[in-house]
């Protein structure tokens, strides 16, 4: 309503909208007994008006419940809030609580607005640092109210939040607000985990941000993080003892990892919309190996935006760019581009050097092309297929739906066997386990683009598959995959 003198809106729904209901610039008008959902951006806004009541409403699921210029323009009372912050008026934050918004609406010794009105409650029996959230039945959390709270015996008003902690709606059902008493503090030690030795410049042997991981040799695997405060670019650990034989100092946004006959390559972004940095490294001492002609010792390919997953295969190299619908093919003896062929939003790439074939994951299908770009069979055994790894004539493919990694022998690529499977299955929610896979779609999980397995898995090489996750690498040994560390 604009520029409207006494109106009554009484016993509306507004839902599913930006805003709920808004009088702009009226007089004498009266908002009573509606109910507001789902309104994300406003519940009930007053603006520019005077002499307005405000009365036993229900407004859920809003960032900002009620919106007023000035308290001594509105009367508002009885109302139920159930969104990210009850109140706002000119001159004053935001107020989440109730408790807040009585606070500041109160105006030339009056009490404020709202005073009858109700939050949910929480009571607490006795004094201490109290913290508090709400959970499903079964114990499963839905959602943090506060946390360490200095708060002596009373009863407290909360917002009920619009979504859970992971950012999705709540569904209709029954959940208990539970309350305990703690004092849950941390003291920043270092990285977590960083109990190995040195490595001779920033942290431990503990990674802080690995996404790639490739045997170097029998003996060792190169892993490679991204952005890190710990600035060490690659490492190489012993397979036996867990050591570091050698690292690489840098810190950037990494973007694929090979080796080829003792040489590790590997990409990072760097400066310039698109470009990428291609380094070659001596697999066994972590000398950095100079493209002939390059000024840093560095190519700088042009890639793509957002370019992710390498692979190798004879002598050339892949990028892929699903962003860009292409392929980036390098040479490996001085890092220089051959060509880009096009292929649709290619998510990653492997190299069957058994069947001499590039792997690609092209949108949901598993493409097999030969060095020269054609294509030479397409499948969906596995479905919604998440990231790619091949050695000796078989491929690990990890998916998004089922939160497993499929073995696949693809001696005849026209006709692919499944031959085995690692996980559980039933992730990403429960214990943090090593088959219990982070990559596995679920309610409430974050994007693909986010949770895409770049630290879960490299590649399989002489009857051991290796796994990455964090800290940890995961070895299962053995012909046929089975669970175990």
């Amino acid at each position: 309503m604009s520029k409207s003198s006494k109106v009554r809106i009484e016993n509306r729904i507004a839902d599913h909208g930006s805003y709920g209901i808004i009088i702009n610039g009226g007089s004498g008008c009266v908002v009573v007994n509606c109910t507001v959902v789902d309104c994300s951006e406003m519940g009930v806004s007053l603006a520019a008006t005077t002499k307005a009541i405000v009365f036993n409403n229900c407004i859920a699921g809003s960032s900002i419940c009620l919106n007023i210029d000035k308290p001594s323009n509105v009367q508002s009372d009885n109302n139920l809030f159930f969104g990210l912050c009850v109140g706002q008026t000119s001159g004053q934050t935001t107020k989440r609580l109730l408790t807040g918004w009585q606070y500041v609406t109160a105006e030339d010794g009056k009490c404020g607005l709202d005073i009858h009105s109700v939050q949910m409650p929480v009571v607490f029996k006795d004094e201490g640092v109290k913290s508090a959230g709400v959970f499903t039945k079964d114990g499963m959390p839905v959602s943090y109210l506060f946390q360490n709270l200095p708060l002596p015996k009373g009863t407290y008003a909360f917002w009920l939040p619009v979504r859970s902690y992971a950012g999705q709606p709540i569904a209709a059902g029954d959940y208990e607000v539970r309350l305990v008493e703690s004092d849950f503090k941390w003291n920043y030690l270092s990285h977590i985990g960083d109990t190995g030795p040195d490595c001779g410049f920033g942290p431990l042997t503990a990674s802080a941000n690995p996404n790639f991981v490739a045997f170097a040799s029998k003996d060792t695997v190169v892993m490679l993080e991204g952005w890190s405060e710990g600035h060490t670019a690659l490492r190489c650990f012993d397979v036996k003892t867990g050591e570091i034989r050698w690292s690489l100092p840098g810190s950037n946004t990494s973007q694929g990892l090979v080796v080829k006959d003792g040489i590790v390559y590997f990409l990072y972004a760097s400066q310039g919309a698109g470009v990428s940095r291609l380094t070659r490294v001596n697999a066994t001492t972590g000398a950095v190996m100079p493209w002939p002609g390059a000024v840093s010792g560095h190519m700088f390919p042009v890639t793509g935006p957002n370019s992710y997953s390498m692979a190798v295969l004879g002598d050339r190299l892949y990028v892929a760019n699903a962003v860009g619908n292409k392929l980036t093919v390098l040479k490996t003896a001085d890092g220089t581009t051959e060509k880009t062929p096009e292929i649709a939003s290619p998510k990653a790439v492997a190299g069957d050097d058994k069947n001499n074939l590039l792997w690609v994951i092209s949108g949901g299908s598993l493409v097999a092309m030969d060095a020269t770009g054609k294509r030479v069979a397409q499948s969906n055994v596995v479905a919604d297929p998440a990231d790619v790894a091949a050695c000796n004539g078989k491929l690990a493919v990890a998916s998004y739906k089922t939160g497993k990694v499929h073995i696949l022998d693809v001696g005849n690529p026209g006709a692919i066997k499944p031959v085995g499977e690692l996980g559980k299955g039933d992730g990403p929610y429960g214990k943090i386990e090593p088959d219990r896979f982070f990559f596995q779609k679920a309610p409430g999980w974050f994007p693909a683009e986010v949770h895409r397995p770049r630290h879960t898995f490299r590649r399989i090489q002489s009857g051991r598959s290796w796994l990455g996750y964090a800290n940890r690498l995961v070895a299962r040994q053995g012909a046929s995959p089975r669970r175990g560390v």
